[in-house]
């Protein structure tokens, strides 16, 4: 991040006085987002080859390695499928020692919203039938996606699913892409900013394009003329966050004290193919309560391209 083209840029893997800095050295609107600064650790595919070679050397080395696509950890008893019975696509492995240990405890309660949550071992996974939008309460009952969490995976091994290239927008080819998690952070969806002022509207859109445009180096991912959206866990989500909670406020209802708490915000357009759009991301809800309760059968998914 050293080039001219690249003044400006959002510090990423990064402590938060950095990025209380690069906000203040925005000008008076964006310093006015500090307090809005989310700890959200990302995903980075740097260094790593693609394919599933790759994936297995690691993981059953006992490498702390997440990826996209690809097989699922071992136990699974069988292959989850749609209501219907059509198979779904594993669409990501996290490994959550590697999410947890991403930074010291100390280091993240310096963030100004630090909120995590998941088990701190084992793999959470998620399984999605690429076409289900999650705007409907029906969604789920139709088994258009399984989030499950594999407290003490068999590292002697990785499942490969069947074929699932009926499924909508599935790629002709595999998909399989591994990666690690660096101590991310972020700011809400510029959208979340529309009934602010012109200044901080145009202040967040200007940290959104530093921001995306310094994970895209850090990942040596080619610059197009905008930037693309990454995968992360926690923190805000990358699309508005009022049109998620409409849609949660039904299918997810809350008691007294429960909120809703975003999991994994997962792009697909750099190694998913596009299954959730060019721009689009997948994204895993849940209640606190059941987080703190290990019930991932509880989670919600979620298509966003808006």
């Amino acid at each position: 991040m050293s080039s001219a083209d690249d003044s400006g840029l959002a510090p990423i893997n990064a402590k938060y006085s950095e990025v209380d800095r690069w906000l203040k050295a925005n000008g008076p609107a964006a310093a006015t987002l500090a307090g809005s600064v989310a700890y959200a650790p990302t995903l980075s595919d740097q260094s790593f080859p693609a394919g599933m070679e790759e994936v297995r050397d690691l993981w059953t080395s006992g490498g702390w390695v997440s990826w996209l696509g690809g097989p699922a950890v071992a136990p699974l008893g069988s292959w989850p499928t749609t209501a219907s019975g059509l198979p779904l696509a594993h669409v990501i492995t996290v490994c959550l020692e590697d999410l947890h240990g991403v930074s010291e405890a100390k280091v993240k309660a310096g963030w100004p919203l630090h909120d995590e949550g998941l088990p701190t071992a084992g793999a959470l996974e998620v399984f999605h039938d690429l076409a289900t939008f999650g705007q409907e309460a029906g969604d789920a009952a139709a088994g258009a996606w399984l989030v499950r969490w594999t407290p003490a995976p068999d590292r002697s091994l990785l499942v490969q699913g069947p074929d699932t290239s009926a499924l909508d927008g599935y790629p002709s080819s595999p998909v399989c892409q591994a990666g690690t998690f660096l101590p991310g952070w972020n700011l809400p969806a510029v959208s979340d900013f529309a009934q602010a002022s012109a200044d901080v509207l145009d202040a967040a859109q200007d940290l959104r394009e530093g921001y995306g445009r310094a994970w895209m180096v850090q990942r040596q991912v080619p610059y197009r003329g905008a930037p693309y959206n990454v995968t992360h866990a926690y923190g805000h989500a990358q699309h508005a966050s009022s049109t998620a909670e409409e849609v949660l406020s039904v299918v997810l209802p809350l008691a007294d004290g429960d909120r809703h708490r975003l999991l994994l915000d997962i792009e697909s357009y750099t190694h998913l193919s596009g299954w959730f759009g060019d721009l689009g991301n997948l994204q895993v809800w849940l209640r606190q309560s059941d987080l703190e309760g290990q019930n991932f059968d509880a989670a919600w998914c979620m298509i966003r391209t808006d």
